[in-house]
Parts: structure tokens; C-alpha cells; sequence
């Protein structure tokens, strides 16, 4: 072979890989699935091993994801029979004229025998999003927590599912959420960025909720995420971790937002059963450890 066929043959596979590369990138993002995990949280009730959870997040409905893909993520999370369902912020990137009633409609077949409860996200709270949002929230029977906390009967056992304004805006305020809540109580805690982590296992959380992250769209193989949004960075890109006594699970979300492409991270409903134990390894220590709540 000589230089020239030589040279030839490899513009061509450069050109194959990178088209494949890029139709991969535009197609993977509609590969959606039900991706279960087990998440072992310290301190567990006997009466909540392997208590269900469905965690939705990132929706992004509208502009940057088709209401196809949110209709079979509803459909999916439905289809698992889960004990309970959260939400957990980013659920439209339409103007806020016109999100209401198709959200709504979209989310109201969710059930579960221990509710479906909801935050909001940092996309909430722009282009005057929040109200309507909350509006097609509760339209479609969801708890919204906005810095709230609620106790719950779940298998006679009194639990609280806790919910924060976005931690990445930093409108949360953890300090009221958890005012009301009993100390040593069990704890559950919804928050659409993990950013809050080691503020709530200082403040005893059992166990955090969080999306936001997208698993960071494209992960590549040994490199893993290119860039998180989020003080951490890809410290808490997607899966399960525990902080300091304090189990996390982050979600890689459903949607996406520009550059709206997914490699080697498909979107997904997670379907959480928890159980007794601790992760190991622990996450690295908080950097901020002189904060606080």
C-alpha cells in the first residue's frame, strides 16, 4: 500500500468514526430506560428495607426534549409499581405561557401508595417558570416542597421527606426545611442539586435525592464526564455515594439541555430500593467543612 491509498484510507475512517460519533451523540439521548439501583442508607428502619423509590429528574420537556420521551418516562416509572415517586426539578424549558396544562397532563398519571413528591430546579426559576410549574405540580396531585419538610406513614413507620429550594441558585435553606423535624428522626431529603450534600449530612439527613447533573451528557471511556455544573464538579456526576454517614444518589436525568447530545450516558428513570448499610467508599471530605446549614 502506498502513501497516497494509505492516506486515503485513513481520511475515510476518520470521517466514518466521527459521523458515527455524531449520529451516536444525537441518538442516544432518546435510549431512555428504567435503570435500577440499590442504595444502603445507615440507620434504616427494618420496617423500609427495600422501600421503592422512582426518581425522575431533568425533565427539560419542550425545546430541548420531545413530550414523547417524557409520556414513556412517565409510563415507565408507572409500570414499576414504586412505593413512592420524586421529583426532582428542571421539568421544562418551554415559556411559561404555555407549560402548564401539558405538564400537568404529563405527570398526572404518576401514583404511588406513598405520594409522588417534587422540587424545583435552578430552570424554575427563570423566565418566571416557578408558578406555573407549581400550578401544573399540584394540578396533577404532586407534594411540592419548597424549604418543607412532612412527616409520612410509610409500613407504620413515621418518616420525613424533606425538600429544598435549589441548592446551585442557593435558595435553600436547609436550617428552616429541617426546623420542624423531630432530632434522630429518619430522614429523606429532595434537593435538585447534589451540591448540598455535606451541609445535610451535618444536619443528620439520612439519605439525599438529587439530579441537575445529567451524568454530564457525555462521559468518555478512563476520562469519565467531561464537565458537571455544580461546586463538586464530577465528584457527584451520577450513582450512589455516601457523605459522612449520609447516603446520596444523584440521577442522570431524562433530559437534555445544549449541546443536546448524550454519549455513553443515557438518559434514564432510576427505580431506588433502599437497604441497611453504608457505602464503601465514603466521598471525599467536604472541602467547606466550616459551613453551615
Amino acid at each position: 500500500m502506498n502513501r497516497r491509498t494509505f492516506a486515503k484510507l485513513a481520511l475515510a475512517a476518520s470521517i466514518g468514526v466521527s459521523g458515527w460519533a455524531v449520529w451516536e451523540m444525537r441518538s442516544e439521548r432518546r435510549r431512555l430506560r428504567l435503570e435500577a439501583y440499590s442504595l444502603p442508607v445507615r440507620g434504616l428502619p427494618p420496617a423500609l428495607e427495600g422501600l421503592r423509590i422512582a426518581v425522575m429528574s431533568d425533565l427539560h420537556a419542550g425545546d430541548f426534549t420531545p413530550w414523547s420521551l417524557i409520556h414513556r418516562a412517565v409510563s415507565l416509572a408507572v409500570e414499576a409499581s414504586p412505593d413512592i415517586v420524586f421529583l426532582l426539578g428542571d421539568y421544562t424549558s418551554m415559556s411559561a405561557d404555555s407549560l402548564e396544562e401539558p405538564l400537568a397532563t404529563a405527570l398526572r398519571p404518576l401514583r404511588a401508595r406513598y405520594g409522588v413528591w417534587a422540587v424545583l430546579g435552578n430552570h424554575e426559576y427563570v423566565r418566571q417558570r416557578h408558578d406555573p410549574v407549581a400550578r401544573a405540580l399540584r394540578s396533577a396531585g404532586v407534594h411540592l416542597l419548597e424549604n418543607q419538610a412532612q412527616q409520612v406513614d410509610v409500613r407504620d413507620e413515621k418518616i420525613w421527606i424533606c425538600g429544598v429550594r435549589d441548592p446551585y441558585l442557593n435558595k435553600d435553606d436547609l436550617a428552616k426545611t429541617l426546623a420542624a423535624v423531630p432530632r434522630g428522626a429518619f430522614k429523606l431529603l429532595l434537593a435538585h442539586s447534589p451540591d448540598i450534600i455535606y451541609r445535610a449530612a451535618r444536619a443528620g439527613v439520612n439519605a439525599v435525592f438529587a439530579g441537575h447533573t445529567h451524568g454530564g451528557q457525555v462521559r468518555l471511556p478512563l476520562l469519565g464526564p467531561l464537565a458537571i455544573p455544580g461546586k463538586y464538579g464530577r465528584r457527584f456526576a451520577q450513582g450512589v455515594f455516601e457523605v459522612d454517614g449520609t447516603a446520596l444518589f444523584v440521577t442522570r436525568g431524562i433530559g437534555t439541555t445544549p449541546p443536546l447530545v448524550r454519549l455513553g450516558c443515557p438518559p434514564e428513570v432510576a427505580l431506588v430500593t433502599l437497604e441497611a448499610g453504608a457505602v464503601v467508599p465514603s466521598a471525599a471530605a467536604d472541602p467547606d467543612s466550616a459551613g453551615t446549614l
